[in-house]
């Protein structure tokens, strides 16, 4: 835990347990922070790759889209994402004309709404 790498590794794990609640983590919590900080650090090492080449391989661009839904559904299983905003009734669908639709260009709202 000494090299840079390590120090890195951590930090996240004090970030990331400071933002799920420090004091409070159960066992499968810690090991989930345990295993986000990895994760990210091997997203940090794939994103430093590619600023120094500029250039990804179809292996390595597989490899960071796994790495990072994998980091999302962690960030999601301890809490640690945004909630999607509650649905209006606005988004029912039911009634709603194709035609006056496409009109709309693409939304169920007039323009004067859209744009508010």
């Amino acid at each position: 835990m000494r090299t840079p790498r390590g120090k890195r590794f951590k930090d996240l794990i004090d970030s990331y347990s400071r933002d799920a609640g420090c004091g409070s983590l159960t066992e499968a919590q810690r090991a989930l922070v345990r295993e986000l900080a990895m994760l990210q650090c091997i997203a940090e090492d794939l994103q430093l790759e590619y600023m120094q080449t500029g250039d990804m391989s179809d292996e390595t661009r597989t490899q960071y889209n796994r790495v990072s839904n994998t980091i999302r559904r962690h960030l999601a299983a301890l809490g640690l994402t945004p909630k999607a905003p509650a649905r209006s009734s606005d988004d029912n669908n039911e009634g709603l004309d194709p035609l006056s639709y496409a009109k709309r260009g693409g939304t169920r709202h007039k323009r004067s709404k859209r744009s508010e």
